[in-house]
C-alpha cells in the first residue's frame, strides 16, 4: 500500500499563488498529485434591465464570465515510459481523450445594482419658499438698469402667497440678474422684456 505524505506528518506546502500542493510516496520517489488549473475568461455584459419608480431609475446590469477548468495528469516513472512506447498517433490520441475528458467549462455570473434617485417635483408651496419676485428699475445715479429681488410673501399661516411681496433679499445689475437667471433673462415681471 503506498504511504501518503500525511501518513508520515508531512504536510502539503503552500505556493506563491496560494494554491496548496499535496505529495503521494511512490516508493522512495515523491509525486506531485494533479492540482485543477483555472484560466479566467473575459467577462461580458450579457443584460440590462431598468426600471423606474417613483423616486428612482435602477439598473441591473448582469455579468458572465466562462472560465476554463483544467486537470494535468499525475507523472510517474512508469506512465512516462509507457507513453514513450507509444506512436505518434496513439500520444495524439491519448493526449485529446484525456484533456476532453479532464477539461471543464465553469461559468462565472454577478450582477450589478445601480441606483440614481429622482429629484423630486415642488410643489408650488416649495417653488415659491425658494423662488423670488424680481423687478427691473432704473438707477439715475448709475444710469443703468437694475433688479432688485423679493422673497414670496409668507403669511401668518406659514404658507407663502403669489399675491404680495415679502422681504427684499437683493439689489444687484440687469447684466449679473441675466447671468444668473439665464431662462428668465427674456421676461420680466409682468410679462416685460428685461
Amino acid at each position: 500500500m503506498a504511504r501518503t505524505s500525511a501518513s508520515r506528518g508531512i504536510k502539503g506546502y503552500k505556493l506563491k499563488h496560494g494554491n496548496t500542493t499535496t505529495f503521494k510516496m511512490m516508493g522512495s520517489s515523491p509525486v506531485r498529485e494533479a492540482t485543477e488549473v483555472i484560466t479566467k475568461g473575459e467577462e461580458k455584459l450579457i443584460g440590462e434591465t431598468t426600471t423606474e419608480t417613483d423616486s428612482s431609475t435602477d439598473v441591473k446590469s448582469d455579468y458572465r464570465r466562462i472560465d476554463t477548468g483544467y486537470t494535468p495528469s499525475t507523472r510517474t516513472a512508469e506512465g512516462d515510459a509507457k507513453y514513450a512506447a507509444l506512436s505518434q498517433a496513439e500520444k495524439n490520441a491519448q493526449d485529446a481523450k484525456y484533456i476532453k475528458a479532464n477539461t471543464r467549462r465553469i461559468v462565472v455570473d454577478r450582477s450589478e445594482n445601480k441606483s440614481t434617485p429622482k429629484e423630486k417635483e415642488q410643489t408650488p408651496q416649495e417653488k415659491m419658499a425658494k423662488g423670488m419676485h424680481h423687478s427691473k428699475y432704473y438707477d439715475p445715479n448709475t444710469k443703468e438698469y437694475r433688479v432688485k429681488q423679493y422673497a414670496y410673501k409668507q403669511l401668518p399661516s406659514g404658507k407663502y402667497s403669489s399675491k404680495g411681496r415679502g422681504e427684499e433679499t437683493g439689489d444687484i445689475s440687469l447684466a449679473e440678474w441675466k447671468e444668473q437667471n439665464p431662462s428668465l433673462a427674456s421676461e420680466g415681471t409682468k410679462g416685460t422684456k428685461f
